[in-house]
């Protein structure tokens, strides 16, 4: 009988690797209880209504519930101490790195989603347990594929724009020269990436209507928006006011301190709703992937096309899907559906 490591692989970002097996799996064996269960629910609405009998249902197809993942680390169990307390840290970095993810053990799970939420439980320095809750996008084991609505794009946008005012400084703040000229072109490089990201939102109704083109220019989008914003926050959020004000009087430095408590605030929920249109990305575009193919030496988007289906009708939208000119050999390509 064949044993399965449990893999996690994070599907953006640096793309980090997780493999739990042996003691570190998830709990469950035979008899005694699954290591993990899918739950796959009619998504309905029932009504009751005066003087009839019986149930008026409307039934808007199913949907995949939440699945929950429990485990330990054992110092023994891995043998050093201080293990167990390494691979708590790394699950919970993992989790917090806010990455949609594919899950695979063997054959018998293949899901890709998003970890919701993660407990580190110690009941001693060397006994970790852990737990997760994973949402589950698209079963791919079982080839269903779960679209969520999710939100029109500009709705991020609006949302991130929102945050603006309490970014920028107050105007009664008078800055070092050399600060100042510092605060401006880091602001520029937040307005310049949030207006086209805008702009490419005001256009798409919705993300999972996008193409796969628009769904990639939206994510590199929100990827610029992203490293802005945090460089902005490790330049400005720890600044002494001494060394950026001109005139650091007591009520310039309150005020000065209070506008980095809010900028700080502000930037961290504007990554909070990018790291959420980015997940609505994600799961817009696996939506849309039917597989990946390797181009091999004279493949043309006609040739690739014939492979995927058949006949090479598909080339203009595999090329679409892929943004690029023209297919180059030993590189792995998406293949729309």
């Amino acid at each position: 009988m064949a044993t399965y490591d449990w893999v996690f692989v994070q599907l953006g970002g640096s793309r980090k690797q997780l493999v739990m097996g042996g003691s570190t799996a998830p709990h469950g064996r035979a008899h005694h209880g699954a290591m993990a269960e899918n739950k796959v629910t009619a998504r309905k609405t029932e009504h009751r209504y005066p003087g009839r009998t019986g149930v008026t249902r409307n039934v808007f197809g199913t949907g995949n519930e939440p699945v929950t993942l429990k485990g330990r680390f054992s110092d023994s169990k891995l043998g050093a101490t201080g293990a167990a307390a390494r691979k708590a840290a790394e699950l919970e970095q993992f989790c917090a790195d806010l990455q949609p993810i594919r899950v695979s053990w063997g054959p018998s799970v293949v899901w890709e989603g998003f970890i919701s939420s993660v407990t580190i439980g110690r009941e001693s320095s060397g006994e970790h347990t852990w737990e997760l809750e994973c949402e589950v996008d698209v079963r791919v084991d079982t080839k269903t594929v779960v679209v969520k609505a999710g939100k029109p794009p500009a709705d991020y946008t609006a949302k991130i724009l929102g945050y603006f005012d309490a970014i920028t400084p107050p105007k009664s703040l008078t800055f070092k020269a050399s600060i100042l000229d510092r605060l401006s072109e880091a602001v520029s490089a937040i307005l310049s990436p949030l207006r086209a990201l805008k702009d490419l939102a005001d256009q798409l109704a919705a993300l999972k209507t996008a193409t796969l083109g628009e769904i990639r220019r939206f994510v590199a989008g929100l990827s610029i928006l992203r490293d802005s914003l945090m460089s902005f926050r490790d330049t400005f959020a720890s600044l002494p006011a001494d060394v950026a004000l001109e005139v650091a009087g007591v009520k310039d430095a309150v005020t000065f301190a209070s506008w980095q408590a809010s900028m700080d605030e502000a930037i961290l929920a504007a990554l909070g709703t990018i790291a959420e249109a980015d997940r609505a990305a994600s799961r817009a575009q696996i939506s849309q992937i039917r597989g990946v193919i390797t181009a091999q030496p004279g493949d043309t988007w006609e040739s690739l096309s014939s492979q995927a289906f058949g006949d090479p009708s598909r080339a203009a939208d595999i090329q679409r899907a892929n943004d690029v000119e023209r297919p180059v050999a030993g590189t792995d390509y998406i293949i729309p559906r």
